[in-house]
Formats: C-alpha cells, structure tokens, sequence
C-alpha cells in the first residue's frame, strides 16, 4: 500500500526530528572493506560506496514499492519475499554476494565464490560480514574483510603483509582508534605486520618470526593466541637463547626435586622448556632444550592427582607437578617438540575423559581417583559394581570405566544430595550423588574418603549450588586458586626503535633529572602492543573464534592508566637499567 507506505515515512521522520536537531538518517551502509561496494535496493537503485565510506538511506528509499525489479532479478537474487532488504556485490564482480535485511539485527558472514576465468574477484573462496546494529534509532549496516586490523592505541600504525618472496605489500596506515581491511585477495596468505608511525622517531617493522600473525593460521586454526614477548622471560633467560626464540605460552606449577616442590612457571618455547622459581628457600632457574628431550609422558601426584608431566633427557628425570590443566600443557610441549614421537601416551585419562564427557575448555579435571561405581539404589545387598576412575572437574562429578565409557556425568548444579554413606559392603569409603532420578555410589580403596569428601567435592558442590551465597562462591574460589594457572597470555607485537635514544652508562650523573631523563629516553625504545584476535560473526575471542569466519584482529595497548581524580596527571614509564 503505497499511500500507507508514505504515511509511516512521514510519522517517523516527524518524530524522529523532534528528537533530534539535525536530519535523521534511518538507515546507513558502512563499507569497511578495502574493495568498492555496490548496493542495490528493492526497487533496483544501484549505489556505488567506496572504500571505508558509508551510504545514508531515507525511509522512502528503503520503504519504496516501485516493481521495477528487472535489473535486480538479472543478479541472481529473488523478487519474492521482500521485506526490507538490500543486495551487496563488488564492484567488477558479476554476482551479488548477498540479499540482507536493514531491519534484522544479527551478524552473518557470507561467502564469497572463486573467481571467473577472467581473473576478475578473489582467486579463492572468501567470507564478507554483514553486521547489522541499531544506535539511537538508527540501522547501522556495517560490511567488514575476511580480515580487519583496528588499532585501540593511540600512536598511528602502518600495516603491511609480507610475502613468500620476502616482499612488503603495504596495507596503509590505520589511525589511532580506527581500522583498515586487508585486501581481500591477499587476506589469506603472508605475515601481517605492523610498524608505528610517531614523528621524530623511526620504528622498525615488528620481528617477523616472533611477532608477525600468519594469515594463513588464522583461517584454519592453528594461530598462536598466546605468542608473547614476556619481559620477565626475557630477563630470566633471554640471553641464554637464540634470538628468534618464541614463547608459545607458560604454566603455574612445580619442579619436584628430591621430593621438594619449588613452585613457579614452566615457560614454553620452540628451543626449550624453561622453569623458574624463586621462593623464600632461595632461586632455581633450569632449562632443558628440546633437542635432547628422549620422553615426556604424563604421571601422576600421589597416585590419584592427574597433575603431573614427567620429562627426560639422556642425562636427568624431571617431574613437574601441580598444573591446572595438565592436558593443555602437554598438548603444548608436545607442539613445540621437534620429534614428537619421544611423547608417551600410556596415561591419557584426563585426555580420554574429555573426549568421552565432550568437556569444554573450561571444564578442567581437578582430582581422579582410580575407584567403583555401584548398581542399586540403596547400599545394603549391593553386590555389582565396575571398576573405573572417579573424576572431579570445575563443573561435574564424572565417572569413567577403565575401558574409557562414560558411566555418570553429573553437573555439580543439579545434584540435590551430596553424602558419605557407610555399609558392610563398601565399608567406609563411600559417596552417593543424586540428581533427581540418577544416583551414584561411588568408592574408592585409594582415596581418603573423608578428606576428599570435605576438601574437593563438598566445596565445589556448595559453590555450585549456592551460587548466591558469598561464603560458597569463596570457597570455591579459594579451591580453584589452589590449582590455579595464571599462565596463558595474551599475545603481543613489539616494535623496536632504529637506533636507540640512549645507551646504559656505566656512570650515571650525579644529576637526578639527567639520569630521569635518559630513562624516560630508554622507555620509548620499543613500544608493544597485545593483540587480540575476535570472531567478526559471533564476537567471540581467541580459542572461542569459529575457525573460517572473518577475523578482527585487535591492537590494544598493554596497560591503562585511569585517572578518576578531579587533576590532570602526567605518566611517564621509564627504563631504569
């Protein structure tokens, strides 16, 4: 209906303008691509959008009814079932990659075909995001690349791609709090690369080995989220090592020496396995490289704990206890490996748990007990039973038989009576869980049923399932931090200075300023950025991404100082070697 159509234009503008002083615009199309856009509305009105330039819509543009679709049909799109929408397509190619709607909000990505035999388009199959957000009434349509690059700092940064023959392909210069497309047809292959634009001062590119993000890795999964330059790493063992060596990630745990724990990090890199630690008894640092490792298997603390990772050379054993998540340390040593059959999976439990539970990541076996689960509801005349591994994790209370099959997985959440239970059958070490209509009896011959009950299941159970209650979500804090690893971090990008400002002296001035002043030089010798890498689509970051979805690839600063004071402050970091 025509004459409703413009009716309902016309109400909205009206009121829309009493709201705010200057024109409303209803609808905006943001080309955040590197390429040109084209888009077509219902009626065949072609616009043609340039790169990181928007395109402001009337409602009587969107809302029009003109039947004049011919030249719409002609691009492959349907004349039916149209309800607000636009068609998107790049300029050269024949095909228009997508109809999308201007009033539903959802992020979609859509895939971009190979290209014709004229060599017209991407050489290979690519995805386009359509993000549609609404802000104080107004639609925003925003169309980002398979690959974005924003830049949360405040210094100007340069970006470039560099390729397989070594050759440097400029993307351009991305300003403070903004972002720039990779070209699509080189958003797959090569290593991105960033160098900092700041007057006065001549910034190398960052390290290409060390830093630089593959493209490639991005898309199929294998990018290093937590690829760092860790400044206590570097001081601890830097010198020691080649100075293309990177830190794929590290873990809180402890070096068994002789049966005495020395708590600290075990740092992960491709040259060797580095552990600190530094406690009131004194300082140990060891590193063993990764060339002369014969075995790594995974082993046991006190016969139940699944916290351990044993590693030997030709010359020394070496026991690390008390990870967090033993499975995702292992699983990073053993990437780093140059020969990985030195690995031994005799005792993969924890491993095989979280295949059979499907556990996600953050689900992390605690405690396991080698122990039984028994068939009856009540005790007395219990007679069957079959032997497994009982599993506390974060979230469940699991039990798997020694065939690794999944017999009982019971969110802490859901069970509604957590007890002790005693029998002439099972003595005095067992426990029933029930959860509505399941129960589990579970013993162990191993376990101190007692302690594991007070300190392990109850404190987890409570938090669990008292959720509001302060002192419970304490407890269980208190337990996790007991198993705590602090040791994954963000990834970061470091750029160092040409030639530097300042050079140690082996005497400083007696002058305070002079030696302030030279420091404040040293502080701007490199400057470093943590990278975070977010799913375009789903908004999800790091390990979460859905691997083939356009990346958005975050710059931020690695610290923020927030001056909440009524005076203006200033900051200074300053080197002080």
């Amino acid at each position: 209906d025509e004459r409703r159509d413009t009716t309902y234009d016309d109400t909205l503008s009206v009121a829309s303008a009493r709201s705010h002083p200057n024109t409303f615009v209803p609808y905006t199309v943001r080309n955040l691509l590197a390429e040109t856009l084209i888009c077509i509305l219902e009626d065949g009105e072609e616009h043609c959008i340039e790169p990181q330039h928007w395109l402001e819509l009337t409602y009587q543009q969107v809302w029009r009814r003109r039947g004049a679709l011919s030249n719409f049909a002609q691009r492959d799109a349907d004349e039916l079932g149209i309800s607000n929408t636009v068609c998107l397509q790049l300029e050269g190619s024949k095909h228009v990659f997508c109809k999308v709607s201007v009033e539903v909000e959802q992020a979609t990505s859509y895939e971009i075909q190979p290209a014709d035999v004229t060599g017209n388009g991407p050489p290979f199959p690519l995805h386009i995001v359509c993000d549609l957000t609404r802000s104080d009434g107004q639609k925003i349509l925003s169309v980002s690349s398979m690959v974005t690059i924003m830049n949360a700092c405040n210094v100007p940064l340069m970006s470039g791609i560099l390729a397989s023959d070594n050759s440097m392909r400029q993307v351009g210069i991305i300003p403070s709090q903004g972002s720039i497309a990779v070209p699509l047809h080189q958003s797959r292959d090569g290593i991105l690369m960033i160098q900092p634009v700041v007057s006065d001062f001549d910034y190398q590119w960052c390290g290409e080995i060390s830093e630089g993000i593959s493209l490639s890795q991005i898309h199929d999964g294998s990018v290093r989220i937590t690829q760092m330059v860790d400044m206590k790493f570097q001081r601890l063992f830097g010198a020691s090592f080649p100075g293309d060596t990177t830190l794929f990630s590290w873990y809180a745990c402890a070096n068994d020496v002789d049966g005495v724990l020395w708590q600290g990090a075990l740092y992960v890199t491709d040259y060797a396995l580095c552990h600190y630690s530094n406690l009131i008894g004194g300082e140990m640092k060891m590193a063993i490289e990764l060339k002369n490792i014969v075995s790594i298997r995974k082993v046991n603390t006190a016969l139940v704990f699944p916290n351990a990772i044993e590693v030997k050379t030709t010359a020394k054993t070496f026991i690390f206890r008390t990870f967090h998540n033993r499975a995702d340390a292992f699983r990073s040593i053993l990437k780093a490996l140059p020969n990985k059959k030195v690995a031994v999976r005799d005792d993969d439990v924890d491993d095989r748990a979280k295949h059979v539970f499907n556990l996600p990541s953050g689900d992390v076996i605690l405690v396991m007990h080698p122990g039984m689960l028994h068939d009856g509801e009540g005790l007395e005349g219990v007679m069957d039973a079959v032997n497994g591994y009982i599993l506390l994790t974060t979230h469940h209370l699991l039990f798997m038989t020694t065939d690794f099959i999944g017999k009982i997985k019971m969110p802490w959440a859901e069970i509604e009576n957590l007890e002790k239970k005693t029998s002439m059958m099972v003595r005095n070490n067992a426990v029933l869980a029930q959860a509505g209509r399941k129960s589990a009896l579970l013993s162990s011959s191993k376990w101190n049923r007692d302690k594991v009950f007070d300190e392990d299941m109850a404190p987890l159970w409570n938090a669990a399932t008292s959720s509001h209650s302060g002192a419970a979500a304490d407890v269980l804090k208190e337990k996790l931090n007991h198993f705590a690893d602090h040791g994954t971090r963000c990834r970061t990008m470091t750029c160092n200075i040409v030639r530097a400002h300042a050079t140690m002296v082996q005497k400083d001035p007696a002058d305070k300023n002079t030696v302030y002043s030279r420091q404040k030089l040293r502080a701007k010798d490199s400057l470093t950025w943590t990278v975070a890498l977010v799913d375009a689509v789903t908004k999800k970051v790091g390990a979460d991404r859905t691997v083939g979805n356009p990346c958005i690839i975050q710059l931020h600063a690695p610290w923020v100082v927030d001056n909440f004071s009524s005076t203006a402050l200033e900051v200074q970091f300053v080197d002080q070697t």
